[in-house]
């Protein structure tokens, strides 16, 4: 009968689980195990006093009881955290911190939570006056306190300084006034070393093979976003990296081939071609006596001189041609070499290898939102979003902007356009020592505690 009386709702069906209730029941005499979140639901009358006092002062109006506006964060919160761990509530420049119930709503239904309404989220963004409060408490706050972007060790991403003001644009909805994605608005380029054309692989007559962006880029599992594009399942059936001639010992078949990766590894290898040819000699064209194997070699060799005249040059060549066979110093090479792709510049010292600028493609570039490819592949093209064909140079990021995303996420479009459909709502704790207090924690209003030792 109690119990009756006092439930606003039913309870979901992750907070009524039958695990729930035996992992988290406190009181035997709670049988609907409200004493998990609500401490005061429990048989002890300590609480009953301020309890009693809160009902008068709003007239004993039940609704009143239930909601009385923003709710601040309370010891129910402790609860919540107990299993929802590492979770902070959002940014550490926040005017105002909330309990976890002004968001997500208990007592609703008993199947799902119902998902944070955008209202939640615009009530503080769109306000001007919140917005500037947080924007002044951030310059107060050690920038080690706020969540980073590097810190996403799964991520290999390009990392970004955090916005002088932070993130306290005045947003109302997306489709009114939502601020071009910080990377088109900032002009951020591509810093990865490789080169490449989109405009070259995708035109029809500029290859021999023409390519769609299926060819190199594919989803992953969760159809979320692209795997990260290989030299060896992407690149390597057109550019071989084969650099020996053609001669008849081969019997039609090509020959060796260059090994990707390494420059030590491939200067190597090219100083030991009388052993990379005697193996590819038995292992691929099946010559097994010793004089055959011998001729080969030599066969071989004599092609590679009258090419290069010297080791030195063939190096050269390999390291140093680009598409076109060109070389500094106005020499040519019949193949292209690693400077087709690669950043690569003269060795620091004499009989030094050549060095190659690693490359790094970051797996993605709008980390602080969510995407998913293939719920947008029905009714559009990869193309319709990524303008890549007349895209010439590797620093362009090729990314959609906003308008883009407007034009169907909108009353007009049709397509939902909530907060939570592109951003996570919460922010994990970031446990960083502050440099400039050794041995002291940053709590999220910047006040300094000791650091657990």
């Amino acid at each position: 009968m109690r119990n009756d009386f006092i439930n606003p709702g039913p309870i979901s069906n992750v907070h009524s689980s039958a695990a729930f209730v035996a992992i988290h029941t406190k009181f035997p005499g709670d049988p609907s195990n409200c004493s998990a979140c609500h401490d005061s639901a429990g048989p002890a009358v300590a609480s009953w006093q301020s309890k009693a006092f809160d009902a008068f002062q709003h007239g004993l109006a039940p609704a009143k009881l239930i909601k009385k506006g923003p709710i601040e964060s309370s010891a129910m919160d402790t609860n919540c955290l107990s299993c929802h761990g590492g979770k902070k509530f959002h940014q550490p420049n926040m005017a105002a911190e909330f309990a976890c119930s002004e968001c997500h709503k208990e007592h609703q239904s008993n199947g799902f939570m119902p998902e944070v309404n955008s209202g939640y989220c615009t009530s503080c963004h769109g306000s001007a006056e919140l917005m500037a409060a947080s924007s002044k408490m951030g310059t107060m706050i050690d920038p080690h306190a706020f969540s980073s972007f590097t810190s996403k060790a799964d991520l290999k991403i390009q990392s970004r300084e955090r916005p002088a003001k932070g993130y306290t644009e005045v947003i109302t909805a997306f489709d009114i006034d939502h601020p071009e994605f910080r990377q088109i608005r900032d002009g951020v380029r591509d810093e990865n070393s490789l080169k490449f054309n989109h405009e070259i692989h995708l035109r029809t007559g500029k290859i021999p093979r023409v390519l769609n962006c299926a060819d190199c880029h594919e989803r992953d599992a969760r159809g979320e976003y692209q795997r990260p594009i290989t030299y060896e399942k992407h690149c390597a059936e057109c550019h071989t990296l084969q650099f020996d001639p053609a001669t008849p010992a081969d019997k039609d078949k090509p020959g060796i081939y260059l090994p990707h990766g390494d420059p030590y590894y491939v200067r190597a290898y090219l100083r030991s071609l009388n052993i990379q040819y005697e193996e590819y000699g038995r292992s691929h064209q099946g010559i097994t006596r010793r004089e055959e194997l011998i001729k080969y070699v030599r066969e071989k060799k004599d092609g590679i001189e009258k090419l290069y005249q010297t080791g030195e040059n063939l190096e050269r060549a390999v390291f140093f041609a680009d598409m076109k066979g060109e070389m500094p110093g106005g020499l040519r090479a019949p193949f292209a070499g690693c400077a087709t792709c690669h950043a690569v510049s003269e060795p620091k010292s004499d009989n030094a290898t050549p060095e190659i600028r690693k490359v790094s493609v970051p797996d993605r570039w709008m980390v602080l939102g969510k995407f998913n490819h293939d719920l947008h592949q029905k009714g559009l093209a990869c193309l319709d979003c990524h303008k890549v064909l007349t895209s010439t140079l590797t620093s362009d990021l090729n990314l959609p902007p906003i308008k883009s995303c407007m034009e169907c996420h909108s009353d007009k479009g049709g397509i939902d356009s909530r907060c939570i459909r592109c951003h996570n709502y919460h922010n994990s704790q970031p446990d960083l020592i502050s440099p400039k207090s050794p041995g002291q924690l940053l709590s999220p209003a910047g006040v300094k505690q000791r650091a657990d030792p």
